[in-house]
This record gives structure tokens, C-alpha cells and sequence, in this order.
């Protein structure tokens, strides 16, 4: 999360200053991530290996990645608001839908009484 900060901003950029459309971009690159980018092509930015991916049709980090990385840009935030250091999050609910959820809860669960 941090490296897409530095990379996607400037790392001089105050954090008052980053705004929603600022981590839409962050967003934007790390669902395009291909899996592994970072120990698959540890010379490239996450931009460019982003690039590659959609270049080659790569597979694609989960949601569930995207959704981690998304989670510590929020969760730095609100602690940045918390703090006084920003007025408000900008990377609040920017969470992609994960349908995990849903199939989880269609899954068989322990029956009472089953040995296994």
C-alpha cells in the first residue's frame, strides 16, 4: 500500500492533499495487478507491471487482495482524520464487491451428530 502511494503519488505530496480521485487511481492499478507482480517482475513499477498484465492478459490479483490493499489505504486514513492530520477519508468504501461472501454462506455446514 505504501509503495502504491509513493509510486502513484508524488512522495512529496502533502496527505491533506490526496483526494478520492487520487485513490481511485491507486484503486485502478491494483485491480490490474497481475498475481505475484512484485517477485514476478521486481524491476517494473506497479504502474508498468499493471501495463504488462493487461498486455499479456495475465492473471489478476483476487478481490480479496485488492480489497486488503484498499483496506490499509482507509484504515491509514481514518487514522489520519482520527488524528487531526486530514478532514475526512478519501479511500472510504472504495471496497470492490467480493461474492465469496455469498457462496460461503451456500456451502454445507457441520451437521450435529456427523462423524468424521
Amino acid at each position: 500500500m505504501f509503495r502504491a502511494m509513493r509510486e502513484l503519488l508524488a512522495p512529496e505530496t502533502p496527505v491533506d492533499s490526496i483526494h478520492r480521485m487520487d485513490c481511485e487511481r491507486i484503486r485502478s492499478v491494483i485491480m490490474r495487478l497481475p498475481k505475484n507482480a512484485t517477485q514476478r517482475f521486481p524491476k517494473l513499477s506497479l504502474e508498468d507491471a499493471a501495463k504488462l498484465a493487461d498486455a499479456e492478459k495475465l492473471e489478476r490479483i483476487g478481490v480479496a487482495a485488492v480489497n486488503n490493499y484498499l483496506h490499509n489505504l482507509s484504515a491509514l486514513f481514518k487514522w489520519g482524520v482520527k488524528n487531526w492530520r486530514v478532514i475526512r477519508n478519501p479511500a472510504e468504501g472504495l471496497a470492490l464487491p467480493d461474492d465469496r461472501d455469498q457462496r460461503d454462506l451456500n456451502r454445507s455446514g457441520f451437521v450435529g451428530g456427523s462423524n468424521f
